[in-house]
């Protein structure tokens, strides 16, 4: 019961586990990009000359055509080249997936490992088509055991070292976004990507 509304919650033992396993994880946004940053600290401030690099990144080929980021999509790509867990929302049109490919473009051309994710197939076949690298499920990339009914890659197994970026994030329910977030380790980045 909250002491200042009177509000009170009930939660399931495993959903109040995953919500705090989540909690935890957020509190660690503010932590460096352990891809961009020498050490985990907190990042604070402005990396000036990590923005002066994503400024590099504004403008992206279409086809024949050019499209440019504004600032709001710039910053976008800035904190999640800045940031352990980023989270980036935006309804129709925003430019979410033009985001998405200069994020994973800044990346790549940093040789840093990209792994693409999405709730469902039909998702991660849209980003496959989107970004132009191999996308999959969530449940593909932590490698879902069916026999045990848990993820191979977890908490104490975490996913190699890199950067993830999970497209359509809003459609994530609570076991599998702390599954999600559980399973990236210290020196992994995880950019969530989705509709408010």
């Amino acid at each position: 019961v909250d002491a200042v509304t009177g509000a009170a919650w009930l939660a399931t033992a495993g959903a109040w586990i995953c919500e705090e396993g989540i909690w935890e994880s957020v509190k660690e946004s503010l932590w460096a990009n352990p891809q961009t940053q020498p050490t985990p600290q907190v990042a604070l401030g402005v990396d000036f000359g990590l923005l002066a690099t994503v400024d590099n990144y504004r403008t992206l080929k279409i086809g024949e055509k050019e499209a440019t980021l504004d600032d709001e999509q710039r910053n976008a790509v800035y904190t999640a080249a800045m940031h352990r867990i980023t989270v980036i929302t935006g309804g129709a049109g925003a430019g979410k997936t033009l985001v998405a490919k200069q994020i994973v473009k800044f990346f790549t051309d940093g040789d840093v490992r990209v792994m693409l994710c999405a709730p469902t197939g039909k998702a991660a076949r849209r980003l496959t088509e989107v970004i132009g690298l191999p996308a999959s499920t969530i449940h593909r990339l932590l490698a879902y055991d069916g026999l045990s009914g848990r993820f191979t890659y977890n908490a104490d197994n975490p996913l190699p070292d890199g950067v993830v970026i999970c497209d359509e994030a809003s459609m994530i329910d609570t076991p599998i976004g702390n599954s999600l977030i559980s399973a990236c380790g210290p020196n992994t980045a995880l950019v969530l990507i989705g509709d408010p």
